[in-house]
């Protein structure tokens, strides 16, 4: 069975550990982390969005001591995992591409070809008139979650603890409204993952496209805050009138379990 991943923290890992050669330490094998080629090619993952995730400066000190006292501009990080990720497919002799169309990873399929869909976790860095968003797009990003848990100028993410509900503030800003319609008239995929449950319903308003929420899962099933609720799961009737369909995620809350089956 060929698996299309939803989300995957590859170039993070690869930023941070293996920054001054991410292409041999992919094709080679990474100790750290949960992805490289030779697992993927074992587990059959035939592709995925490919987060590009800017992380607190916290957690940057705390995994990379060397870079501590370094001051990181959040666009200049986006950059420098795109071009990770360009990097992967430059040396990959053939074994990855980069899509930019659903027609494009069909054709991956068809060729047996890793399929690669950019993705932003997270526009905190982006300036609010679009031009950040236009510039990654035509670098060929196709996916955009507009939060990872902290507020932004577009709105409010998920900042619960565990178990915890999504209605944890307000929903999205003028600023994040515009960011919206931004991505819908350059035809980017919308995810919800990481917003609360306003800016989830904000999202669901005013985009004139399908959303998809990449990993988010059944907040009944497990109270996580990022989870989504039952009317979220079961869909804004417009977007369902939009091409949209809710997807069913099985998984449990215990330590040891992971997710069991995801099916539409």
């Amino acid at each position: 069975m060929a698996i299309f991943d939803g989300h995957n923290d590859l170039l993070l890992n690869l930023w941070l550990h293996h920054r001054e050669d991410p292409v041999s330490a992919f094709f080679a094998g990474i100790e750290n982390g949960h992805l490289d080629y030779p697992r993927m090619l074992q587990g059959g993952f035939a592709g995925g969005l490919f987060a590009l995730f800017v992380p607190p400066q916290e957690y940057i000190a705390r995994m990379t001591p060397q870079y501590a006292s370094q001051r990181w501009d959040p666009i200049d990080i986006l950059w420098q995992q795109l071009a990770i990720l360009k990097q992967l497919i430059a040396h990959s002799a053939g074994r990855l591409r980069l899509c930019l169309s659903a027609a494009d990873i069909e054709r991956c399929r068809e060729d047996k070809v890793l399929a690669m869909v950019a993705h932003i976790e997270g526009a905190g860095g982006f300036d609010g008139e679009g031009r950040d968003l236009q510039a990654f797009y035509a670098a060929g990003v196709r996916s955009i979650g507009p939060f990872w848990n902290m507020a932004n100028r577009f709105g409010s993410g998920v900042n619960g603890s565990f178990p915890g509900s999504p209605d944890t503030g307000p929903g999205l800003t003028a600023a994040g409204i515009d960011l919206i319609k931004q991505a819908n008239a350059l035809k980017m995929q919308m995810d919800v993952s990481h917003m609360n449950e306003k800016a989830f319903w904000d999202t669901a308003h005013h985009s004139t496209s399908p959303l998809v929420a990449t990993h988010s899962n059944a907040h009944a099933l497990c109270p996580q805050p990022r989870n989504l609720t039952g009317p979220a799961t079961a869909g804004d009737p417009r977007q369902r009138r939009r091409g949209g369909r809710p997807i069913s995620a099985m998984l449990s809350c215990a330590p040891t379990a992971g997710a069991i089956a995801t099916r539409p």
